[in-house]
């Protein structure tokens, strides 16, 4: 039962920064930024936010639709869980290592966003997988 706690949990999150990720172009102030450079470079920037929102949103409603099967962990699913868990240890190494406070962003959020979440993330879809290995 913890697995599919998880599970939902997992698909919570996912689905909360989904949204988030729908206010950065506001929240980082893009339509100024993007003028300073090339506008391949903007529309890659804004193309690359686009496809990881729109996944968010996927990866989000399928943790609530397939809950239960991500919860067991076997099979596809523990192939996706390990690899969106592995997705989520990656990305918070790359934020803690390359990402730094801005203007437009408070220190508090900014730790939330790059230690909490995607420790939570990665736990929770983590868990199933390795609770089927031990």
């Amino acid at each position: 039962m913890s697995q599919l706690i998880c599970i939902y949990i997992g698909g919570l999150f996912t689905l909360i920064v989904a949204v988030y990720h729908t206010q950065l172009s506001k929240k980082l102030n893009w339509a100024v930024e993007f003028k300073k450079i090339a506008t391949h470079n903007a529309k890659t920037f804004y193309t690359i936010n686009l496809a990881l929102t729109i996944l968010f949103f996927i990866i989000g409603f399928i943790s609530f639709i397939y809950a239960k099967e991500l919860s067991r962990g076997t099979g596809l699913a523990f192939g996706f869980n390990l690899s969106y868990s592995g997705f989520w240890i990656w990305r918070f190494f790359w934020q803690v290592t390359y990402q730094r406070p801005n203007k437009y962003q408070k220190p508090f959020q900014v730790g939330v966003a790059k230690i909490l979440v995607p420790v939570i993330l990665a736990s929770c879809y983590l868990w199933p997988p390795l609770s089927k290995l031990v």
